[in-house]
C-alpha cells in the first residue's frame, strides 16, 4: 500500500516537536512540513541580516527532527557558541549561512542539507523571498519583526487585530507542490500569530491549502501565549485560523484536560510566556470540535503520543 501524505503547516519547535513523534511512523506516511521563514530573531536573524542570507535556520529544529543521521552530526547542528565572538549563534544556522553562500542559492542549500542530516521527509519553506512580519495592535500601534511579536517589548496584554508581511512574499512552488499532494493538512501546534499564521501570508499557500480535498486538521495549543493568544478560547484559535486560511477547518483538536492553577503558577516560572489554559465553550460542535486529555501527566505540556492518537483516530 503506498504511503499518504501528511503535511504540516507550522515550522517552529512545535511542529519539530510533532515531527519527532510522527517519525514513528514513517513507513506509513510522507512527513512534509511547510514552514514560515519570517523569522528574524537571535542567530537566524544575525545572519540574515550580516549576510543577506534567507535565514534557513528558521527551519533548523525540523530539520533535526526528521534527521537520520549520526547524533554526533545532529548535536553539533544544534549547538549554540557561548562567550566568545559567536555567542548565541547556533553551528547549524552558521553552516547553513554557510553552504547558501557556496551553493549560489538558498533552494540548492536547502537540498544539500537535506542530504547531509538524512532528512526522513521534507522541510519546505513557505517562502523564500525576503520579508517582515508585523503586527497591528486594537490600539492601531504596529509591531515590526517575528521576534517583537514573540517576546513583545510593547504591552503584551493589547490585542493583536492582524499580521501582514512587507513586502507580500511570492509563494515557493514547492510548498504548493507539497500541500496539493496531502492527504492530511495539520496545521499547527505552534505560537499562533509568529509562527503558524505567517505561513498563509504568503497568498498562494493559502490557495494551495483552501483548494486541497485533503482533511484540514488545526491543532489548539494547550496554553495561551502572552502577548499573542491572551485569554483565547478553543473556538478563538480556529476562528483565526479559518480567516487566514480562507477556509473551513474539518477538525480541531484541542486539550479538555485539567491543571491545578497551583501547579500551573509554579510552571510559569519557568516559562513566563505561558498564560492561561486554553479553555473550551460548553456548545461546540462535536464534530469538527475534538476535545482529549492530551496533558503530559503532571504537566500543563501535550503529550505528542497523545495527540498523535487523536491525529489518527479520525482517519484520512
Amino acid at each position: 500500500m503506498a504511503k499518504k501524505n501528511i503535511v504540516i503547516i507550522g515550522g517552529g519547535t512545535a511542529s519539530a516537536w510533532l515531527l519527532g513523534g510522527l517519525k514513528r511512523y514513517i513507513d506509513k506516511y510522507n512527513l512534509t512540513v511547510v514552514g514560515s521563514m519570517a523569522d528574524n530573531g537571535g542567530s537566524n536573524g544575525r545572519l540574515q541580516e550580516g549576510l543577506g542570507v534567507a535565514g534557513l535556520g528558521a527551519l533548523r529544529k525540523c530539520l533535526l527532527a526528521l534527521s537520520e543521521a549520526d547524533n554526533d552530526i545532529k548535536n553539533t547542528f544544534a549547538y549554540r557558541f557561548e562567550k566568545s565572538e559567536l555567542d548565541g549563534h547556533v553551528a547549524g544556522n552558521i553552516f547553513m549561512a554557510a553552504l547558501e553562500k557556496t551553493s549560489g542559492s538558498a533552494e540548492s542549500a536547502l537540498a544539500k542539507i537535506h542530504k547531509i542530516l538524512k532528512v526522513n521527509g521534507k522541510v519546505v519553506p513557505a517562502s523564500l523571498d525576503k520579508t517582515t512580519l508585523f503586527a497591528e495592535l486594537e490600539n492601531g500601534e504596529i509591531v515590526e519583526g517575528e521576534t517583537n511579536i514573540d517576546i513583545p517589548k510593547h504591552d503584551g496584554k493589547i490585542k493583536i487585530k492582524k499580521i501582514f508581511l512587507k513586502p507580500v512574499p511570492e509563494a515557493n512552488s514547492e510548498a504548493i507542490l507539497e500541500i496539493g499532494k496531502a492527504d492530511l493538512i495539520i496545521i499547527g501546534p505552534g505560537d499562533l500569530y509568529s509562527t503558524v499564521l505567517p505561513n498563509f501570508l504568503a497568498p498562494r499557500i493559502a490557495e494551495a491549502a483552501k483548494k486541497s480535498k485533503s482533511k484540514k486538521i488545526f491543532i489548539v495549543n494547550s496554553l495561551n501565549k502572552f502577548g499573542e493568544t491572551n485569554d483565547f478560547s478553543v473556538e478563538d484559535f480556529v476562528d483565526e485560523a479559518e480567516k487566514y486560511l480562507g477556509a473551513r477547518i474539518d477538525f480541531a483538536i484541542y486539550n479538555s484536560g485539567i491543571f491545578p492553577e497551583k501547579k500551573l503558577s509554579e510552571y510559569k516560572k519557568t516559562k513566563p510566556m505561558a498564560a492561561d489554559l486554553v479553555k473550551a465553550g460548553k456548545d461546540l460542535d462535536k464534530n469538527k470540535f475534538i476535545g482529549k486529555n492530551l496533558l503530559l501527566k503532571g504537566k500543563a505540556d501535550m503529550d505528542a503520543e497523545k495527540l498523535i492518537r487523536a491525529i489518527l483516530d479520525i482517519g484520512f
